[in-house]
């Protein structure tokens, strides 16, 4: 039995999603965003239902996803009567499974769930068997190349914005940096506006630039903290 967690931003989802859901063995909860950040590996799936979408709707979303991933494994869809093309995309950018409309039925619906979720059971089981003991990934940081390595992995080359990012959470681990401080160091004199958001641009693509670079498993290696700001998540030589 999967664990699917709705979390309705506004809004309410039909019922018969969550009827369908459950006549098909389906372990199904209504959640706050707060409670299911709280749930971490215990959930499956998760439905992020929101009926009208606004600047407000994008924010809140963008900084819910980056909390879901770094607390969990769980398949992420939005579902919606309308997203705009530019934010389907950025939220598949982040990491989202998939959007969903609200033309796609109950039976749809629980199919797209099962497939994903049954196929990457399948996969997990096969790379537990296969998997052994890893040590210890170190993060290097060249400052006169301004690039990193982490761990046996090839250099990856920064930008200046990122060099300054990893740099500052880098100074103190486990210190979560709060984001006027990191503001504050990344542009320094320069004025940022909407600069919570820019930062999380900033950690998304470095995100994606390791992933591609490497087969790391610390691809994540800079955390969001909710609320609060980033810190970094992996030891430095």
């Amino acid at each position: 039995m999967y664990t699917v967690s709705i979390v309705n931003i506004n809004g309410k989802i039909d019922d018969r999603y969550i009827n369908e859901l459950r006549a098909n063995q389906y372990d199904v909860h209504l959640m706050e965003p707060e409670e299911l950040l709280d749930a971490g590996d215990e959930v499956d799936a998760v439905i992020l239902h929101f009926q009208e979408e606004s600047e407000v709707v994008l924010w809140e979303i963008c900084n819910l996803v980056f909390q879901i991933k770094e607390k969990t494994n769980a398949f992420i869809w939005t579902f919606s009567n309308r997203i705009v093309e530019l934010n389907r995309l950025v939220y598949l950018k982040l990491g989202m499974h998939g959007n969903i409309s609200n033309d796609c039925t109950p039976t749809e619906l629980e199919l797209i769930i099962h497939n994903s979720v049954s196929h990457h059971d399948g996969k997990a089981t096969n790379n537990a068997i296969q998997s052994k003991e890893q040590p210890t990934e170190l993060l290097h940081i060249y400052e006169e190349n301004r690039s990193i390595r982490i761990a046996d992995s090839i250099e990856i080359p920064l930008t200046k914005l990122e060099y300054r990012l990893l740099v500052i959470l880098g100074s103190e681990r486990g210190k979560v940096f709060g984001y006027e401080e990191l503001k504050n160091f990344i542009w320094q004199e320069e004025e940022v506006d909407s600069y919570r958001a820019r930062l999380a641009n900033l950690v998304c693509y470095l995100r994606r630039k390791i992933k591609k670079s490497t087969n790391s498993s610390s691809s994540d290696i800079v955390r969001t903290v909710w609320a609060k700001g980033y810190m970094l998540d992996i030891e430095i030589e």
